[in-house]
């Protein structure tokens, strides 16, 4: 389940609007942030992931580099 729950996280990252993370927990039964807490922390400090208002997104700047920054939830 917990592997279903990450690659469905990772699906949800391809799409610009990214993840809205209420629904994501609802659906997947995890916490984003838990989920990739060993990942997360350093793609949000490098800017390759954005977090507001209840979203988590590759922001506009990184789409052209989206396959290499989700590399990294792998």
């Amino acid at each position: 389940k917990r592997e279903r729950a990450r690659e469905c996280g990772v699906f949800r990252l391809r799409l610009f609007e990214g993840i809205e993370l209420q629904e994501f927990s609802r659906r997947t039964g995890y916490d984003f942030f838990e989920l990739y807490a060993d990942e997360a922390p350093a793609l949000l400090a490098k800017g390759e992931l954005e977090k507001s208002a209840g979203h988590v997104r590759v922001p506009r700047r990184y789409q052209p580099l989206l396959d290499s920054v989700l590399a990294e939830l792998i």
